[in-house]
């Protein structure tokens, strides 16, 4: 990531820059491109600063709101955790085990499925949890608060429509 991306004034003159000394190519597309990856980066570091008090990684975050968004008794199997981090099977169970060290998951009771033991938030993860999501949700109205109800769902569609095409170029 350079710093182009972060910074609206640098994008815009490194746009100037490559249509001055590259008009062939699609600068506005790569500049659009590029604002999307300095938003990101930008509320990526944003979201972890919020993360520091409660004293929560990424990762530690998004496993524990995959078990609360299930409803009680807020719980995941490994596998099904997989499928909506992004970590691999072993920083999963690191993640699992800090959690469980510091007291805010556990092993859930046992289930007819013997091939994945469930894990769940404890009254501790469940409080953390609460906590976080709420400070976040709350973060994410505030950056958005310039932008109106119906621009926020254009950017929505917009970005929904980007995301598929990115998937169908991947292959």
């Amino acid at each position: 990531m350079n710093k182009v991306n972060q910074y609206p004034e640098l994008l815009a003159q490194a746009k100037r820059q490559w249509q001055q000394q590259r008009p062939d190519l699609p600068v506005a597309a790569a500049s659009l491109v590029g604002a999307f990856i300095g938003i990101a980066s930008n509320y990526e570091a944003y979201g972890k600063s919020l993360l520091k008090p409660f004293d929560l990684l990424q990762n530690e975050h998004d496993v524990m709101a995959c078990m609360r968004r299930q409803g009680t008794p807020y719980q995941r199997t490994p596998n099904q955790l997989l499928q909506e981090v992004r970590l691999t099977s072993g920083a999963l169970s690191t993640c699992l085990r800090r959690l469980e060290q510091r007291g805010l998951i556990q092993a859930a009771e046992e289930t007819d499925d013997k091939r994945s033991k469930p894990v769940q938030l404890t009254a501790k993860g469940l409080q953390l949890i609460d906590a976080v999501t709420t400070a976040r949700f709350n973060q994410a109205e505030a950056l958005l608060q310039s932008v109106t109800p119906a621009e926020r769902e254009q950017f929505s569609a917009l970005l929904v429509k980007l995301q598929a095409e990115l998937e169908q170029q991947r292959g």
